[in-house]
C-alpha cells in the first residue's frame, strides 16, 4: 500500500530526512519493517489451512498410531508452524519400543513421522518381554513370543550368544545363563543341549562341525559341553525310571 502526505517544508527538506534517515536510522527502520513482516507471515501461517491435519507414520509394525498419536500431544487444529518436532521426537523415542525416531512438517497440513522399532530375537522367560540384538527390552505384542528364544538369567550375557546364532542360522529355543562361562542352549532343531563357553561364536562354529560329522547320532548325545576350547564332551542322558543317572554337571 502506497500513502503520501504533503509537509509543506519543500523538497530540501523531505532529501535531508531521507539521507538522516539512511546515514542514522535505516537499519533500525529495516529491521523493525523485517520484524513487521515476520509477524504478518506468521499470523498467515496459522490459518486453518494451515493447521495439522494428517498425520502419517512410516515404518510402523506393531506400534498403533492412535497410541503414538496420544503418547506424542498430537491433535486436528495445531498450526503447523507451532509443532515442536523435537519435543515430539523425545515423547515418541520413550517409548520402549521405539528404536529411533524422525519428524518433518509438510506444509500445508501434514506431519510425517518414521519410526523404527526395535526387533525381538529373544523374550524373557516367563514374561512377555522382548530382548532385541542391542539389549533392548519392551512388550511383546500376542503373535510374537511363539517362535522367539526363551532367555532365562543375566540378559547381557546372553546377547553375544543370541548374535552368533542369528548370524550362523542357529535356531536356538532357549537359554539359560548360569555365568559369562556357563551358557546353556536348547535348540530348536532336536532334543539336544549345548553348552557354550565365553567364546560362543567360536564354540556354536565347533558345533556347526560336530553336528555335520554324524557323530551326535552315533553316540546318541543329549549334551555337548564345547566350553573348553579344543575339548568336545558328550553326555547321554540315561531314563530315570531305569535308575539310570542325569550325566550333566
Amino acid at each position: 500500500m502506497r500513502h503520501s502526505r504533503k509537509s509543506g517544508r519543500g523538497p530540501r527538506w523531505t532529501a535531508l530526512v531521507a539521507l538522516g534517515a539512511v546515514l542514522s536510522g535505516g537499519l533500525v527502520f529495516h529491521v523493525r519493517s523485517s520484524d513487521a513482516a515476520l509477524a504478518w507471515l506468521a499470523e498467515k501461517a496459522r490459518a486453518p489451512r494451515f493447521q495439522l491435519a494428517v498425520v502419517e507414520f512410516i515404518g510402523l509394525k506393531t506400534l498403533a498410531p492412535a497410541q503414538l498419536l496420544r503418547r506424542a500431544g498430537l491433535h486436528a487444529s495445531i498450526p503447523l508452524i507451532d509443532l515442536d518436532l523435537d519435543a515430539v521426537i523425545e515423547k515418541l523415542s520413550s517409548h520402549s519400543r521405539v528404536a529411533s525416531c524422525v519428524a518433518a512438517r509438510i506444509p500445508p497440513d501434514r506431519l510425517v513421522v518414521e519410526i523404527e522399532e526395535h526387533v525381538p530375537i529373544a523374550r524373557l522367560a516367563g514374561h512377555r518381554q522382548g530382548i532385541s540384538l542391542d539389549g533392548a527390552r519392551f512388550e511383546l505384542v500376542a503373535h510374537e513370543s511363539d517362535s522367539l528364544t526363551s532367555v532365562r538369567g543375566e540378559v547381557k550375557w546372553a546377547l553375544p550368544l543370541l548374535r552368533a546364532a542369528q548370524e550362523l542360522g542357529i535356531a536356538v529355543a532357549a537359554v539359560e545363563v548360569r555365568s559369562p562361562t556357563d551358557l546353556r542352549i536348547q535348540l530348536a532343531e532336536r532334543d539336544l543341549r549345548i553348552r557354550v563357553g565365553p567364546d560362543p561364536d567360536a564354540s556354536l562354529r565347533a558345533w556347526l562341525r560336530i553336528r555335520s560329522s554324524g557323530v551326535i547320532e552315533r553316540y546318541q548325545a543329549r549334551e555337548v559341553d564345547l566350553r573348553f576350547p579344543g575339548s568336545v564332551s558328550l553326555r547321554k542322558f540315561q531314563n530315570t525310571k531305569q535308575g539310570g543317572k542325569d550325566g550333566s554337571s
